[in-house]
């Protein structure tokens, strides 16, 4: 699906009454993200006075329950404290509306779309995984668990994607086709731990709605105000990105993290397992982990970049131009090795104290 930037002022004028000055297509996995800027100010139109914005567009128009899901959340995560993006209400006071778009094979579509407040700032990833706010971004997921653990709107949700820890024993299929054998015999090792040692204490587990998506891409960092007082030039500014919501384990979420800035290449001296360290210790000052919880982090870590490795392969293998699914992830694959092969007790004496 592919929209002219002519046709993207076009649907925000009609639906927004906003003029586009300037936009910009921003990197994502699946959906189209654009960042636009207005010189409008329209009185009475809540959060309209700012003049940057985001455009995000869905393929699939039957999302909308979720996305809907979504903009409550982000709502109520603003309101306690945690800076985010909010939706933006159309000229008919709605937070999204449908649209008919012409395919590149004449087709038509419907897609889903809606626009969100921006928050200003850098990612992690753009100001290069600074080591400084580990700790910090960990307190930030904790205090964000804490509040989606106590959130319910009175409706079930049911979420289809593969990217939930449970899910995993489903991506076989996919191990076999998309990866080497090398990969599809580590892929196994980890499924069948994951079945023995995980699956059965799942019930213990601490569960409830999760953001899924915790990575350097979606924590939002600022400029300290004063860099000579503190130790850290940024300071975790917030989250952006809520579509992978999902009802999960909250020790996956902690996991999620975790794995990807493993992952990363951070900017100054710190070792995969002091970063890890950093971040949990950060996180369960805000969400109290179970000792059973922890005992199975390495796996479930695992798993997690196993997920991520398989799916990437397989969008990558649909779509070779997607720079962002294969973002950081050789990287993904050589923690995973890495901590595939390491002992139990290592592990935990480094990470969990």
């Amino acid at each position: 699906m592919s929209l002219s930037e002519m046709k993207i002022k076009e649907i925000i004028k009609a639906k927004y009454g906003i003029t586009v000055d300037s936009l910009q297509r921003l990197q994502g996995y699946e959906d189209i993200n654009v960042h636009f800027t207005t010189r409008d100010n329209i009185p009475g139109r809540k959060k309209i006075s700012q003049t940057d914005f985001i455009l995000k567009i869905i393929a699939d128009a039957s999302s909308a329950p979720i996305v809907e899901l979504q903009h409550k959340l982000m709502l109520y995560l603003d309101a306690n404290g945690i800076r985010t993006n909010t939706p933006v209400n159309t000229l008919q006071n709605d937070t999204t509306f449908t649209t008919i778009v012409q395919q590149d094979d004449a087709s038509d579509k419907e897609i889903l779309c809606y626009v969100l407040s921006y928050l200003p700032g850098k990612t992690m990833f753009d100001v290069d995984n600074p080591a400084c706010v580990l700790e910090d971004i960990g307190q930030l997921a904790g205090k964000v668990d804490t509040l989606l653990k106590d959130f319910d709107d009175g409706n079930n949700y049911v979420f289809n994607t593969l990217w939930e820890l449970t899910r995993v024993t489903e991506i076989r299929d996919l191990l076999i086709k998309y990866c080497d054998d090398e990969i599809q015999s580590l892929g196994q090792d980890i499924i069948s731990t994951y079945l023995k040692e995980v699956k059965p204490n799942l019930n213990n587990f601490q569960k409830g709605l999760i953001h899924g998506d915790l990575n350097n891409c979606n924590i939002i960092l600022k400029s300290s105000i004063d860099p000579h007082m503190t130790d850290s030039p940024y300071t975790v500014s917030g989250l952006i990105d809520y579509g992978d919501i999902c009802y999960s384990y909250y020790i996956y979420e902690i996991a999620i993290l975790i794995g990807d800035i493993m992952s990363s290449k951070l900017s100054q001296d710190v070792s995969p397992l002091e970063a890890a360290r950093l971040i949990l210790k950060g996180y369960i000052k805000k969400f109290p982990l179970q000792y059973n919880e922890l005992h199975c982090l390495r796996i479930i870590i695992c798993v997690r970049l196993l997920i991520y490795f398989v799916l990437s392969a397989v969008s990558l293998h649909e779509n070779p131009d997607n720079q962002y699914a294969g973002l950081d992830r050789d990287g993904y694959m050589a923690v995973c090795k890495y901590l595939w092969n390491m002992d139990d007790e290592v592990f935990r004496q480094s990470v969990l104290v």
